[in-house]
């Protein structure tokens, strides 16, 4: 009898295992469109038709990636669930949309895919549609796959993602095919005084949509000076519409107005090499040799990214062709001026630029080397290309920011690191894992090494890159790797997870407790050195909540996480902190439009706030890390 339920046991083992094999067969038959196999597979095995991925997709959610409709079809025919929701809330229309698969889409809708689903994330097959593409070519069949949805009944006014209207989206990551589609179709353009109507006008200057700009006005839109519109010159003049800049002039915005990296409009108009509102700035009175924060002319700009038509203006003007002037910077911090009372802008025009950044700076135990990362131009273009760059004390001197010796263009460098002993630098990639292979699908966690001066022998940590890692990574004096990833069965956005350090390798990763990971979404977490307390990104629904503390206590266990913003006297758009390894600072990443950068404020609300765990009872009873 035992040797029969042995044998019962072992086959039913296999029997699983063998379906699981056949499965994973069948998915990668429809990744690359091998109809004939899918249906082979199938047919043979018709229970196969249910199968999902880790991530909760169905066939027909990977088949609606496909460029043609035949294994969709089939699918479908088979009895793939139309309107399934993988574990992150996506339809196969929300795919098909995504990747512009305008034939895909067209079957779905004809057998009952529901148009204006929302995802987990709360984006709409439209949404997904707008925002999504890969390069300009693709713009057409963007807008071909927006007509369809938009003709079929998708909502043109149904808020989503980042509680956004769809024609923000379009004015965000859209052309203005698309944006003026949807203005002919209907869609409603805010115009009271508020976020969301500053969002779509600054939107509008950036990209050079003058159509939209001007419905803004015909609606009776008033600009204001306020935060939002402050730097708005710049951000049109650098868009690239004439129509847009003169407008502006004549609301009564200044020719000379310094932005907070002090730049110029024309500073803007120059870097994009727009020379015909460089010529309309400098006829209304623009200082064509004005240096802004890291010392560079309007010229000095059009020079380095090859504008030769407005160098050749300018100079025609009388510029000054005079190299770039640096600043001198000396002592701690990149020599900048440390926050009293409240957050200050970090380094001006040097890291806080107009470009993107992305992973917040960092500095050696010591404090003399700087670390951070962006998406910075090149002479090539003046489209940012992520990369990490740094900056070194050298004779008493902060040099020019470079790129750093190990970051390569092309790979996505991003969110540096250095370890409490200063001989790791951790950072993430998408660098080919292997020799011989191409860029990495995903990001992934890398380090490299001190020796001398030098950084060197970039190195994977495996242990944990099999997750979907994002953004801020951190370590403590043991070495234990600290960072925030998707859930592997897709049903978050973001937890954080720890992988130990022990016996000289990285360990399985595993998620921190329910203290730190909420049913919102967690990331880029810094630990302290000690680990006795850890400070972390918290998002719901893609908007941000702000950075939250958590303390380690006694028994290991961890307290409620709360939001620092109050104690800290900071607002709560923000993320990516950073302790400076001296416990003096903290840094983050926060602003809109003009302001973005890296921000520091004293980190003494740490203390005050680990003074008064006991005043507040943990909800969760003390439950100690996973």
């Amino acid at each position: 009898m035992k040797k029969a339920a042995l044998t019962l046991g072992v086959l039913i083992c296999y029997l699983v295992t063998f379906h699981e094999a056949q499965a994973q067969n069948v998915f990668e038959a429809i990744k690359t469109e091998k109809f004939i196999k899918v249906k082979s597979l199938v047919n043979k095995d018709p229970e196969l038709i249910q199968s999902r991925d880790e991530v909760g997709n169905t066939l027909l959610h990977l088949a609606a990636s496909n460029s043609k409709t035949d294994i969709a079809s089939y699918l479908i025919e088979k009895g793939c669930e139309v309107n399934a929701n993988s574990n992150t809330g996506e339809t196969p229309l929300h795919i098909a949309a995504k990747w512009r698969r305008k034939e895909v889409v067209a079957l779905l809708i004809s057998k009952g895919a529901k148009i204006d689903v929302n995802d987990g994330a709360n984006y709409t097959p439209l949404t997904n549609a707008i925002q999504h593409y890969q390069t300009s070519s693709q713009q057409s069949e963007r807008l071909e796959t927006i007509k369809l949805l938009v003709e079929n009944g998708a909502d043109i006014n149904k808020k989503g993602m980042w509680n956004w209207f769809p024609i923000q989206v379009a004015a965000e990551f859209g052309s203005e095919e698309i944006v003026n589609y949807l203005i002919d179709k209907g869609s409603i353009i805010p115009f009271e005084q508020g976020q969301d109507t500053y969002q779509i006008l600054i939107a509008s200057c950036s990209r050079g949509f003058t159509g939209l700009f001007e419905k803004l006005l015909e609606q009776g839109f008033e600009l204001q000076n306020n935060q939002y519109t402050r730097g708005l010159l710049h951000t049109a003049a650098a868009g690239g519409s004439e129509k847009i800049v003169e407008t502006l002039l004549e609301k009564g915005f200044k020719v000379m107005s310094g932005d907070a990296h002090g730049w110029s409009p024309l500073h803007s108009a120059a870097e994009k090499g727009n020379v015909k509102i460089v010529e309309l700035l400098v006829n209304k009175g623009a200082d064509i040799n004005d240096r802004n924060a890291s010392g560079r002319t309007p010229y000095n700009l059009a020079d380095y990214f090859g504008h030769k038509d407005v160098c050749d203006l300018l100079i025609s003007k009388g510029a000054d062709t005079s190299e770039q002037q640096f600043p001198e910077f000396n002592g701690n911090y990149m020599g900048q001026k440390e926050p009293d009372n409240g957050p200050r802008v970090f380094a001006p025009d040097i890291v806080s630029t107009k470009y993107d950044l992305h992973g917040n700076i960092v500095f050696s135990p010591i404090g003399d080397e700087a670390y951070w990362s962006g998406w910075y131009p090149n002479k090539t273009s003046t489209e940012g290309k992520q990369q990490i760059l740094t900056s070194k004390l050298e004779n008493g001197k902060w040099t020019i920011p470079e790129i750093a010796s190990f970051s390569i263009i092309g790979y996505d460098d991003d969110c540096p690191f250095i370890s409490p002993d200063g001989k790791k630098l951790y950072f993430v990639s998408r660098r080919p894992l292997k020799q011989n292979e191409g860029n990495s699908e995903k990001e992934n966690i890398w380090f490299v090494t001190k020796e001398g001066n030098n950084w060197v022998n970039p190195t994977p940590v495996d242990a944990v890159n099999f997750l979907d890692l994002h953004w801020q990574i951190s370590v403590d004096n043991k070495g234990n790797l600290y960072f925030g990833a998707r859930d592997p069965e897709g049903k978050k956005f973001g937890e954080i997870y720890c992988s130990k350090f022990e016996n000289g390798v990285y360990v399985k990763p595993e998620k921190l407790c329910t203290q730190i990971n909420s049913e919102n979404s967690e990331g880029s977490p810094n630990i302290s050195p000690d680990g006795d307390y850890i400070l972390f990104d918290r998002a719901k629904q893609g908007i941000q909540m702000g950075l939250f503390i958590s303390f380690k206590k006694d028994d290991g266990s961890w307290t409620d996480a709360r939001p620092i913003a109050e104690v800290a006297k900071i607002n709560s758009v923000n993320q990516c902190c950073y302790v400076t390894h001296d416990r003096n600072f903290l840094f983050y990443i926060s602003g809109y439009g003009n302001s973005w950068g890296a921000y520091w404020i004293k980190a003494d609300f740490i203390d005050k706030m680990r003074s008064t765990i006991n005043d507040i009872p943990d909800e969760a009873n003390n439950n100690k890390p996973e």
